[in-house]
């Protein structure tokens, strides 16, 4: 995979039809599973493959006349890589300002908040 690649907000949609399918797909069934208000125009998701293929994150096997598309990267690899994008452009790299926005106008479970002090619990026992 390409160091951080780029992908915009419509790839990332074909991405995540790629990343819950459990076997690769073919365009048909990348446009059935896209999500609403997402475009399905064959063409244009054809355009969004070529250009995830080009960026290294999707691969296609060819079977028969059917192009079958797959996630090349790792979800949880590729959402760190976002994550650190955003921390770097909008946030010039302070971590603890992104995560005060981020939860303040999070809407969480207790479990949740629970989970989120473990960790920061922990953080704070690593670095005392």
């Amino acid at each position: 995979m390409a160091a951080n690649p780029k992908i915009s907000n419509a790839e990332w949609e074909v991405m995540v039809v790629l990343w819950d399918a459990a076997e690769p797909l073919g365009l048909s069934e990348i446009i059935e599973n896209l999500s609403e208000g997402q475009s399905r125009n064959p063409k244009t998701i054809n355009t969004y493959l070529s250009r995830l293929t080009a960026k290294d994150v999707v691969s296609i096997r060819k079977v028969g006349r059917t192009n079958l598309y797959s996630a090349k990267v790792d979800q949880k690899d590729c959402l760190k890589d976002q994550c650190r994008d955003l921390l770097r452009r909008v946030f010039r790299g302070a971590t603890a300002p992104m995560m005060v926005s981020l939860i303040e106008d999070a809407d969480l479970s207790g479990e949740e908040i629970d989970r989120l002090q473990e960790i920061l619990d922990r953080k704070k026992e690593d670095n005392g």
